[in-house]
């Protein structure tokens, strides 16, 4: 039976950074990593338009340095060429019902014409849900205390004299705002919008208090987010990581003291056995739930601790566009999509523009049904994005566009694309912490335990962006990979 040091389940940011990271530290070990789908990358995708010339974004869009420190660091480390993005957040052009307002609300929006609705509301209901826990006045990323604040915060906030961990974000949003406040941020804003599944408020407030302090330009790499997995796939094989693909983990059990058993299933249905000392499942919390009847009871119970998001993206190219070469980011009005994200280039020596709709819910249930499937196939399996594929989505993308910039006649698209990540084999775009999880205790027990509860030798690992404190970002992948990591580097230390 083949036996690795460590073994990586997950061909994604958290699995690529484990493998890069612990064969860099110790490469004297026997390392693998696995991927069930024939592509490494999990939910980076970038397609192609116009023969390359446009390269839709399928998932992450850019990276905020100021925000994703380590992921800022990485890159630097890996030596990725990258671009600067001029262009902000988008923000809701829209304002709520002034009637409907309170005084205060009303005043605010009619004091600070030049800033979004939905962030001043937001902002004023964080300072009246904290109070004198948090001074979002002087709040300021660079103070160097600021992280031991944020974990103080996490651990004694609280709203009405119960723990804000147990609370969810629409709950004590509404109690300190009013209706149409909420309902505007909700439904309007293009960013900071609180889902309407009603996530943990703590988690989702402190998100928000660094967030929307971001300074300094975001970038992506050059020629798109796909080369970021390029560059750290080339990476992990030139250090001697042996990488596999189109194998499905079936099977996990403890086969001694010291060491797991996995089986896995290639796509050609020939099976490989293995044992290893570390097993990291860089997979999201969809997979994972898949592999629960060999986790332990306590592990498949914080399985649950987090709700999947679905998010969908439908891309488009099309000629003459309606918006200019510095086009900002624009928040779905009159049409059904939360936020685009547009460009701008001459091809061929005629303008052609390329708009990339993000649509999490209500808009995902909208846009979910132009996939096509086979007859039938209600789960939906998509693994790629789809590509002129399906007239009718064409139709719903010109009819978006149309009625987003208020046109007279219906645009042409060109090309266009569609991609659901709330479907297997992910299940969600991104995840949120649901309310009543102590996101910190979590993340702590799922970065080092072991298959049987009897066992002290905790030789499994969970990371990724699901059961993190920077979820929806490549942050949160590479932060809770540390924790599982610096568990490994532990082990060893004592041996």
């Amino acid at each position: 039976m083949k036996k690795y040091d460590i073994t990586i389940v997950g061909g994604g940011i958290s699995g690529l950074y484990s493998a890069y990271q612990l064969k860099k530290a110790y490469p004297e070990k026997s390392i693998a990593l696995f991927e069930s789908l024939p592509i490494l990358g999990g939910r980076i995708q970038t397609g192609s338009f116009a023969d390359g010339f446009f390269q839709p974004a399928y998932g992450a869009l850019r990276i905020e340095p100021d925000f994703q420190t380590e992921t800022d660091r990485f890159v630097k480390e890996l030596k990725i060429q990258v671009k600067p993005i001029e262009q902000g957040e988008a923000t809701s052009s829209s304002v709520p019902n002034l009637d409907k307002l309170t005084a205060e609300e009303r005043q605010l929006i009619l004091d600070n014409p030049d800033k979004g609705a939905d962030i001043l509301l937001l902002e004023l209901g964080m300072q009246k849900i904290l109070g004198d826990q948090w001074d979002l006045k002087t709040d300021d990323l660079a103070n160097p205390h600021r992280d031991q604040l944020i974990t103080e915060l996490r651990k004694s906030a609280v709203y009405k004299n119960k723990p804000l961990y147990q609370q969810g974000a629409w709950n004590v949003f509404n109690d300190v705002l009013s209706y149409e406040a909420v309902e505007f941020f909700r439904e309007k804003g293009p960013y900071y919008n609180m889902k309407n599944d009603n996530q943990n408020a703590l988690d989702w407030i402190v998100f928000l208090l660094s967030f929307r302090q971001m300074k300094q330009a975001s970038y992506l790499p050059v020629d798109g987010m796909i080369q970021f997995v390029n560059t750290i796939e080339k990476a992990v094989v030139t250090l001697g990581v042996t990488v596999y693909l189109n194998h499905h983990l079936t099977e996990i059990k403890q086969q001694d003291e010291r060491l797991v058993s996995l089986k896995f299933v290639e796509s050609n249905k020939t099976e490989l056995n293995l044992t290893s000392e570390h097993v990291i499942l860089a997979i999201p919390q969809y997979s994972l739930k898949k592999m629960s009847q060999f986790l332990p009871g306590t592990i498949n119970i914080l399985l649950d601790s987090v709700m999947p998001i679905p998010i969908l993206w439908a891309t488009a190219t099309i000629k003459n566009p309606p918006w200019g070469r510095d086009a900002p980011a624009t928040s779905g009005e009159g049409a059904p999509f939360r936020a685009g994200h547009l460009e701008y280039k001459e091809y061929n020596g005629e303008p052609y523009g390329l708009a990339m709709f993000y649509c999490d819910g209500p808009w995902h249930q909208y846009w979910r049904n132009f996939v096509e499937d086979p007859v039938d196939d209600f789960q939906g399996y998509q693994y790629l994005p789809q590509v002129n594929k399906n007239l009718q989505l064409k139709h719903e993308i010109e009819k978006t566009m149309q009625q987003h910039f208020n046109l007279a006649s219906l645009p042409c698209v060109d090309e266009w694309g569609i991609r659901d990540w709330g479907r297997p084999p992910f299940g969600a775009g991104v995840h949120f912490w649901k309310a009543g999880a102590q996101s910190g205790l979590i993340m702590n027990t799922l970065k080092a335990f072991s298959l049987s509860e009897h066992s002290c030798c905790k030789n499994m690992h969970i990371c990724g962006e699901a059961y993190s404190q920077f979820q929806g970002f490549f942050e949160g992948a590479i932060r809770t990979a540390n924790y599982a990591i610096d568990a490994i580097k532990q082990s060893y230390a004592v041996l």
